[in-house]
């Protein structure tokens, strides 16, 4: 009997979060939501924040950031206070306090929807699912640098776009005792379409959705407040017996958001609702004919099929 990583990985990816194998994945990204269908946008992930070790032991808690990416450093959230004030009065030098608030801090995941094509595609379909990948700064910088970068195409253009080849050395193979990543984008441009399951632009709405509920389910400041009084950091500010309690489930963080000795725990993903059969319904005249930027074809009812239809044509 051994433990079966592949398998691991496989039950740990049917919750929709993609867990790096050792060594090479490949990943092509895909449109980070709607509107990059529908005109011009300036991002390639989506981004949310999560407080983990609040309280020891317990999931991670999604932080009030969240509900304003762009603008959250006017976001209130009073373990991000507490933090950030325990972090002002201890010594720069107390490694103890230091490692303590980073541990709790937000960390600021961002998401993208992808599909591995370094792994096997479904046996029936022949397709690649698409699922979540959540990474952390130094990953999300890498790929950003190539998506703003002359030299390469749309990043998250199906048919023209090219892969990132994302290498993770684990933790025991490394000087840190930290996971290591390396991000290079393949050689060449190449097309995915062909791989894409049917609902593929349903998949990218659906993971756009999840983060939009992540935002709504936000606990209040004096919620948030209340969690807090059993997560340790009271006692800490207070200098009692449980001055620094590592989050047992997830242990120490480094800056891509992996724990030290263990792999992260993805978020828990909400149940999906089976999809209810539809009639089919009469197509427009202007079917097939799907114009970027046009508000008539965002509220469409043949919305997908045309987008599918466009970028058959291209070429």
């Amino acid at each position: 009997m051994a433990f079966n990583k592949k398998k691991a990985r496989e039950e740990a990816n049917r919750g929709g979060f993609y867990q790096f194998a050792e060594g090479e994945n490949v990943v092509r990204i895909l449109p980070p939501s709607r509107e990059y269908f529908d005109k011009d946008i300036t991002y390639i992930a989506l981004t949310y924040f999560l407080h983990y070790g609040i309280p020891e032991g317990a999931p991670p808690v999604t932080c009030p950031k969240t509900t304003d990416p762009k603008n959250h450093w006017n976001v209130r959230c009073p373990i991000c206070e507490k933090c950030k004030a325990i972090k002002s009065a201890a010594d720069k030098d107390d490694k103890e306090t230091q490692q303590f608030v980073y541990d709790r801090k937000a960390k600021q995941r961002y998401l993208f929807n992808v599909i591995v094509t370094s792994d096997k595609p479904d046996e029936e379909t022949k397709k690649h699912k698409v699922v979540k990948l959540s990474v952390g700064w130094k990953i999300y910088k890498a790929i950003l640098d190539v998506a703003q970068s002359d030299k390469y195409e749309d990043i998250g253009d199906v048919k023209k776009g090219r892969g990132f080849i994302i290498n993770m050395t684990p933790e025991s193979k490394t000087k840190t005792g930290f996971r290591d990543y390396s991000v290079t984008p393949e050689p060449n441009p190449s097309s995915v379409y062909e791989l894409l399951p049917k609902d593929w632009i349903e998949a990218i709405e659906a993971n756009e959705k999840w983060v939009e509920e992540l935002a709504a389910g936000v606990l209040s400041f004096e919620e948030l407040k209340s969690v807090m009084e059993n997560s340790g950091i009271p006692q800490f500010m207070d200098g009692g017996p449980s001055r620094v309690q590592p989050a047992k489930q997830y242990g120490e963080l480094d800056e891509e958001g992996n724990t030290k000795g263990e792999k992260s725990t993805p978020e828990e993903t909400p149940e999906e609702t089976p999809a209810k059969e539809e009639t089919p319904a009469s197509k427009p005249d202007c079917y097939g004919k799907y114009e970027r930027g046009s508000e008539k074809c965002a509220k469409c009812e043949s919305r997908i099929d045309c987008i599918n239809k466009f970028i058959e044509s291209q070429e």
